[in-house]
């Protein structure tokens, strides 16, 4: 499974990237400039990261969620699972 991680260092980052950017066309950009991660620059100066992580098995998914997500961050960080046919 594949999937975009997004965050940022400052409040609201996931909440932003969802405001102002098109997760898809995002992917798109990042698969044709063959790029595992990107820095994103809002309206307002901030800066978000994206970065696609794939995981092979249901229980690396569940260990790498658990591990990483906390309630008081989910204003600031988000995960999206990646069609295969995105391309």
């Amino acid at each position: 499974m594949k999937f975009l991680r997004v965050y940022g260092y400052d409040d609201f980052a996931a909440l932003q990237f969802e405001k102002e950017f098109n997760q898809k066309d995002v992917l798109k950009d990042m698969i044709k400039r063959n790029m595992n991660k990107l820095s994103l620059i809002t309206d307002d100066d901030d800066e978000i990261y994206v970065e696609i992580i794939e995981l092979k098995t249901p229980e690396e998914v569940f260990n790498y969620m658990r591990n990483c997500i906390d309630e008081d961050d989910l204003k600031h960080e988000n995960y999206y699972q990646i069609e295969e046919e995105v391309k």
